[in-house]
């Protein structure tokens, strides 16, 4: 089932967070920390509580199982750019036990209703170059490349 995050979910939450982070560790440990939250508790809470910010959940058996954070942005025309409705995900993720199971598709498919209900005009995230997993799944879900973030490392 998947339905809006409540304050319940919070501790689940949080171990998807975790696992999202150990994934961003072990691919650029020169970026991100091997422990430490993203939110506490509060925080949770309080972008929960936000409907620019929903949190999508996949719930089985009174576990959550799979997150979907969002935050509907939308922008007036500026310069050269023209006005933007977007639906930004944050983080979607799937227990690590429960991958292969069709959750972040139907995680993923939830949030396009939800940007459609809202009058978006697209879908937008960041996924990092070492995660092949995420990026071919996001590719399977219909996304592609709009822009690149190049770097080079100084010593």
């Amino acid at each position: 089932m998947i339905r809006f995050a409540c304050e319940k979910d919070i501790p689940d939450i949080l171990e998807l967070l975790e696992q999202i982070l150990h994934i961003h560790y072990v691919g650029r440990p020169d970026l991100f920390k091997g422990e430490g939250g993203k939110f506490n508790d509060q925080e949770l809470a309080q972008i929960m509580a936000n409907p620019k910010t929903p949190i999508f959940v996949y719930e089985e058996n009174g576990k959550v199982l799979g997150h979907c954070f969002c935050d509907v942005k939308i922008t007036s025309e500026q310069n050269n750019l023209k006005g933007q409705k977007v639906l930004f995900i944050h983080d979607l993720c799937v227990h690590e036990n429960c991958r292969g199971r069709r959750i972040g598709q139907q995680l993923f498919e939830r949030a396009k209703s939800f940007a459609k209900e809202q009058g978006l005009d697209r879908i937008e995230l960041n996924v990092w170059e070492f995660n092949s997993r995420a990026k071919d799944f996001y590719q399977k879900m219909g996304m592609h490349p709009q822009r690149t973030i190049l770097e080079q490392k100084l010593d």
